[in-house]
């Protein structure tokens, strides 16, 4: 075998190799530039799923104002106009009523929000610890006395938290 043969055939071989080298560039380049428009589309589709969910959340928690308006309305009506007419229990259960209203709607309120709190941090403000702990076990039946023994041993400062949140918390360890 000649040496120029060899030299031929180490080149066929050599463009040989690179020819697959470069189909396989080539699929692996397809591949790559799948797989991104796989990513993109799911990317796009999670978005939209997301937004749909906050369009949701949003329209559930705003009907759920105007069932929860005319309990707190008429609920101070009733505590105004009649108190008057009722037992000290019956003038009792009807402001936990009121305050458990009350606090169902600022909940409501932070659900609306929710987007917000999603994409930014949570606000947060001066929260009455002793007071929330008295607001909670006032309005749950549960809790009362006679259902459960709670003492708390105060005073317990006021905490910067997001009152919505924090309320989640000490509602679900009271509970518990």
């Amino acid at each position: 075998e000649s040496l120029e043969q060899r030299v031929h055939e180490r080149t066929e071989a050599l463009v040989d190799s690179e020819q697959r080298l470069a189909n396989a560039q080539r699929q692996l380049q397809q591949h790559a530039e799948n797989l991104e428009r796989m990513v993109h589309e799911r990317s796009a589709k999670l978005r939209e799923t997301v937004h749909d969910l906050e369009a949701f959340s949003y329209s559930i928690a705003h009907d759920m104002r105007g069932p929860l308006r005319a309990m707190q309305g008429f609920s101070e009506i009733l505590i105004t106009d009649h108190a008057g007419k009722l037992d000290a229990d019956a003038g009792g259960y009807l402001h936990r009523i009121a305050v458990a209203a009350r606090r169902m709607d600022r909940l409501i309120v932070d659900i609306l929000n929710y987007g917000e709190m999603v994409r930014g941090e949570l606000k947060l403000k001066p929260v009455d610890v002793e007071q929330l702990i008295h607001e909670i076990t006032a309005t749950y039946p549960t809790l009362q006395a006679g259902n459960a023994d709670i003492a708390v041993q105060g005073p317990i400062p006021a905490v910067m938290a997001n009152e919505a949140a924090l309320t989640q918390v000490v509602s679900n360890l009271l509970g518990n």
